[in-house]
């Protein structure tokens, strides 16, 4: 059994066709990227504080990106077809596609957006 087919406490991450850190290693993205698929995709308990810890990673990535260099970064038509895969929530794809090009405005606003939903689903 592989660490990808164990999941310690639930199955939401490798029950999908990819995890959150199997994207971000594919994609050669940040830890931050990684901690916005992970977070976005574990609505759990409290979903608006899951969204708004992915919307603090996003801010965080931009405030880093200084060291994003030093990341070897999959192209953006590879990018996309593998956030396709990732998830079918059309907010998050948006989030994750402008994230990996660095257009964290678009980012930042695909992720207000599902957190305005989700405050929407929670009333």
């Amino acid at each position: 059994m592989g660490a990808l087919n164990k999941q310690v406490a639930g199955n939401h991450y490798k029950d999908q066709e990819v995890q959150p850190i199997e994207l971000a290693y594919m994609l050669g993205q940040t830890p931050a990227f990684c901690k916005v698929c992970k977070y976005a995709t574990r609505i759990k308990d409290d979903p608006i504080q899951q969204l708004n810890k992915a919307l603090h990673c996003i801010e965080l990535d931009e405030e880093l990106k200084d060291y994003q260099h030093l990341y070897c970064k999959a192209d953006q038509e590879f990018a996309e077809d593998m956030i396709d895969q990732f998830t079918k929530d059309e907010n998050l794809r948006v989030c994750l596609k402008a994230l990996h090009k660095g257009d964290y405005t678009s980012a930042i606003y695909a992720m207000e957006d599902m957190i305005v939903s989700e405050q929407g689903n929670s009333k």
